[in-house]
This record gives C-alpha cells, sequence and structure tokens, in this order.
C-alpha cells in the first residue's frame, strides 16, 4: 500500500485568464521485501478548479496523452484523448 505525505514545497502558478492553481510535491512511500525495506520516490500533482471540471469529467476513466511545454516562464499542459496503446 502506498501513503502520499505533504512535503514543505508548493508553486503557486497564475494561469493566464483562468485561475491560480498549486503544483503539489509529496512522497510515495512503499514497503517491498516482506516489508523490510522501504522504497520512495516524489510524486508531482496539480489540482483542477471546480470551475473546470464540467470540462474535464468527460476524460476520467480514459487513457490520455500528455504533452508538456515550456517557453519564457508558461508551462503549458496539452492532454488528448488516447485511442492507441501508450506510447511515449
Amino acid at each position: 500500500m502506498s501513503t502520499w505525505s505533504e512535503v514543505g514545497t508548493t508553486v503557486n502558478l497564475s494561469v493566464e485568464g483562468c485561475s491560480v492553481v498549486k503544483l503539489q510535491v509529496g512522497t510515495v512511500r512503499k514497503r517491498y521485501l516482506n516489508k523490510k525495506r522501504l522504497y520512495e520516490y516524489k510524486r508531482v500533482s496539480l489540482n483542477v478548479p471546480r470551475r473546470f471540471h464540467k470540462i474535464v469529467e468527460p476524460l476520467l476513466g480514459k487513457q490520455l496523452q500528455m504533452r508538456v511545454s515550456a517557453k519564457e516562464g508558461v508551462i503549458t499542459i496539452t492532454l488528448n484523448v488516447s485511442n492507441d496503446a501508450f506510447q511515449p
């Protein structure tokens, strides 16, 4: 079983003409070898503001392709519905 815990860093982002969101960073801890060893890794998440839920709801449970680009301090995240198997 994995657990999620907050670590001190959050970054405020302003989405142009939309809303202010935070990138949240957490640590996932997984035990292995009969719970003798612990594997940890960082995970970044982005919460979708409530006013966009109706736009995002049709995509729930579907496989999405995600493209991320950064240019001049602007991060653009594009999600497309993928009909094919996962291709990075």
